[in-house]
């Protein structure tokens, strides 16, 4: 994979950038960009290229230099372990990086061992896609859930609701069927609704109906499943206002951070209380006004 290279002006100085590749807006990108921003890593200004594995072995000597050996012997070497496999990890983020949203805060995600490489690198993976917790109906239901459990909360309901009214021999296959179509944040937000649900459950009779508690159980479920899907689909751009709000709060004045947004992850820096994200997209190569 090549990079293309463009040379902007930084603070005073020139500094180049890489343009996206086949591969879009990837974690790579943009963390590479932080660096250069930063003058962590450096490029020449007269490159007009750099291929994968040069930024690769660059990101990851800075990565090395950043994390110097710890004085204490045990702590040392959990740091050598947690460097080895940040390492092993970078390849990875040419291509793009899994992430498990939480809905209470912008750097609230689930860690993984892809995401421990910002932690390594010092830098802060932030999104806007929060909860506003004076929306008190929805921040009771979605409190500090994770996407993926509220996903899993609905395709669950989903099965219990269904199942009551299927004969046995059907539930296997369709429960193996519900978890195969376990939509991802990308596809979520692509087509705007839940893919994995079908329509409300029919009023016809079921065979045999549950005991009272569980009717009311069921309807609880299926209550907060309404109030679930209705976040997920009024905020398919993974953008909310409080969400907002809450970056332009809490990025701190000239950091340079990575936005994750649409499965896209961005360079982003607030400069005058402004946010700005760096346009990397190659249609911007020749336009040098066009920055940010």
């Amino acid at each position: 994979d090549i990079y293309r290279l463009k040379t902007i002006h930084h603070d005073g100085r020139r500094c180049p950038i890489l343009m996206q590749n086949e591969n879009g807006p990837c974690p790579l990108l943009a963390i590479s960009n932080v660096l250069l921003l930063q003058q962590k890593i450096h490029i020449h200004p007269d490159l007009a290229y750099i291929n994968f594995r040069q930024l690769i072995q660059m990101v990851g000597n800075y990565l090395v230099e950043f994390n110097p050996p710890h004085p204490n012997p045990e702590m040392q070497a959990n740091q050598q372990q947690q460097i080895a496999d940040s390492l092993a990890v970078l390849p990875k983020l040419g291509r793009g990086l899994d992430v498990n949203i939480r809905f209470q805060k912008i750097t609230d995600f689930e860690y993984t061992d892809e995401l421990s490489v910002m932690d390594m690198l010092g830098i802060n993976l932030v999104h806007g896609w929060l909860c506003d917790p004076q929306d008190t109906k929805t921040a009771a239901v979605i409190k500090d859930l994770s996407y993926n459990q509220l996903i899993c909360e609905l395709v669950e309901l989903d099965h219990v609701a269904n199942t009551s009214q299927k004969p046995a021999a059907q539930k296997p296959a369709e429960e193996a069927a519900a978890w195969a179509k376990l939509p991802s944040v990308v596809s979520w937000n692509t087509r705007g609704v839940n893919p994995s649900l079908p329509p409300a459950p029919s009023s016809e009779p079921a065979a045999s109906a549950p005991p009272p508690s569980e009717n009311e159980e069921l309807l609880d479920k299926m209550r907060k499943a309404q109030v679930v899907e209705a976040f997920l689909n009024e905020n398919a751009s993974q953008l909310t206002y409080y969400g907002l709000a809450q970056l332009f709060a809490n990025v701190g004045e000239r950091e340079l951070c990575v936005f994750f947004r649409n499965n896209h992850f961005c360079t982003m820096t607030k400069r005058d209380k402004e946010l700005y994200l760096l346009a990397t997209d190659v249609g911007f190569y020749d336009q040098p006004d066009i920055v940010w």
